[in-house]
C-alpha cells in the first residue's frame, strides 16, 4: 500500500506479457482469472492506490474478527475473498454500479 510495487506468485508463469504490457502512466495492473474475477497471484500498483488500502483494511478486519489466527484460510480471510471485497468496495466509490453484491 504505502509504496506501490509488483507482486507475484512464485509460480506465477507471464503468457502474454512484455516491455509494453505495463505502461509508465498506468496506476494499477491486474489480471482476472477464468471467471473474470480479480486475481491476486499478480498485482502491480502506484504507491498508495485506493483498491490497495481497501484490500489491506479488509483483510485485517478479518484477521481482528477471528477467535483463532491460527486456523485463519487465506483465501476465504486475507487473499481472494479481501481483495474481491476491496474491488467492490473500490468501484462503489468510484460511482461504479455493480451487479452482484458480496
Amino acid at each position: 500500500w504505502e509504496y506501490g510495487g509488483v507482486y507475484a506468485d512464485m509460480d506465477a508463469i507471464p503468457v502474454k506479457f512484455n516491455a509494453s504490457t505495463i505502461r509508465n502512466d498506468d496506476d494499477g495492473f491486474f489480471v482476472l482469472d477464468r471467471s473474470s474475477i480479480l486475481s491476486q497471484w499478480f498485482i502491480a500498483v502506484s504507491p498508495k492506490h485506493p483498491l490497495m488500502y481497501h484490500a489491506v483494511v479488509e483483510a485485517l478486519a478479518r484477521v481482528m474478527r477471528s477467535q483463532d489466527t491460527g486456523v485463519i484460510t487465506p483465501v476465504e480471510n486475507t487473499g481472494p475473498r479481501a481483495l474481491h471485497i476491496a474491488m467492490v468496495t473500490f468501484m462503489k466509490e468510484g460511482g461504479i454500479k455493480i451487479m452482484k453484491n458480496v
